[in-house]
């Protein structure tokens, strides 16, 4: 990185330099590099000139030379694509004044370019990304959860199943961390969204970070008023811990959930607690009571008539069957289950598969 006057940084800290080579820029070329800051992976030429503060043609390309020729941005040979590296976009950021009226002015820009989004290529939902990200830095964050919810989870999870993706965005809505709370503006809202980033960690393969993210909930459900769905939240430990294989506090969250359904009379809950209870029995080898459990949840979610619930209870039903080494019976048991699940509410990727895949062998 050259700072100034040809001068090159060797042998410094470079978190130190970084700063030094921006704060050595003139005024235009600080506040454009800022500017950039607030961008998202690599910046295409047509971005670039919606947030450029020098003008746009030959008084953009003078400015981006500049910076170029200090090293503290790569250009593509045809000059239509530009990245920062992560300590010049850190550097640059920490200097831009108005955070969230930058962030707001290139939400409105993405927005206006969702229609855009091919679903059918990771590549392709950019839009959908790049608005997320622009809602967060605006803070509109009940805001940017639904969005995620509604446009965004569908494709990144369901469908290309990017659970690293998904869950590097969502991590977003927390911006002090999962051990604190994120930032709704409102209880039931923030519930929803640790709900939601538990189901994520799962699917990410990260059933320790979730469960704790899952006890959140649980310790703020006073204080967020949602202490009459704390079932849902002791469910969510629950599963978590028993892929975690930390089984005593699977037993005790999934016993104390089923025992706040029965009080307030949430049937299919309460059987979706007996489903848990099923595969906790399953793994400590006691497979004529988990076959019971997993039968009496089947039957109280078909009288619901809930696919996803119907599908999670058959695909346990599927492992017990595997496991008394009912191999036709298991076969048949997984096929109703894909053929009932809905591919945008069941987790397949999660540990039912192993299930599905060895009886279909």
């Amino acid at each position: 990185v050259v700072i100034d006057n040809g001068q090159i940084a060797k042998n410094q800290n470079p978190h130190q330099v970084v700063r030094a080579a921006v704060g050595a820029l003139a005024k235009p070329q600080r506040e454009l590099i800022s500017r950039m800051a607030a961008l998202r992976g690599t910046i295409e030429r047509a971005t670039l000139d919606s947030v450029s503060n020098v003008g746009v043609g030959a008084k953009l390309d003078r400015a981006m030379d500049e910076l170029i020729a200090r090293g503290l941005v790569l250009a593509s040979a045809d000059r239509q694509r530009y990245q920062l590296h992560s300590l010049v976009r850190s550097a640059g950021y920490e200097r831009l004044g108005d955070h969230e009226t930058m962030h707001a002015q290139l939400e409105n820009r993405w927005a206006s370019l969702v229609s855009y989004a091919d679903p059918n290529l990771v590549a392709g939902l950019s839009p959908l990304v790049e608005r997320f990200h622009h809602l967060v830095g605006a803070g509109r964050f009940d805001q940017a959860r639904e969005f995620f919810r509604d446009q965004i989870a569908k494709w990144v999870l369901f469908k290309h199943g990017e659970f690293t993706l998904g869950a590097a965005l969502y991590r977003s809505l927390f911006p002090d961390g999962l051990s604190a709370p994120p930032m709704m503006d409102k209880g039931s809202s923030n519930a929803a969204a640790v709900r939601q980033m538990t189901e994520i960690l799962m699917m990410q393969g990260k059933p320790n970070e979730a469960a704790d993210v899952a006890q959140l909930a649980i310790e703020r459900s006073n204080a967020w008023r949602t202490r009459q769905t704390a079932d849902i939240d002791l469910f969510l430990k629950g599963e978590a811990c028993l892929r975690a294989g930390r089984l005593r506090q699977a037993a005790d969250s999934i016993d104390l959930g089923v025992q706040l359904c029965h009080q307030s009379s949430e049937q299919l809950r309460w059987a979706m607690g007996r489903e848990l209870l099923a595969r906790l029995l399953l793994i400590e080898g006691m497979r004529t009571e988990a076959s019971i459990e997993a039968d009496t949840a089947l039957n109280v979610a078909e009288s619901w008539r809930q696919p996803a619930d119907i599908a999670q209870c058959l695909l346990t039903i599927a492992e017990i069957k595997l496991a008394e080494e009912k191999f036709e019976e298991a076969a048949e048991v997984a096929e109703r289950a894909i053929t009932v699940a809905q591919p945008t509410t069941v987790d397949l990727e999660s540990f039912p598969v192993a299930a599905v895949r060895a009886a279909r062998t």
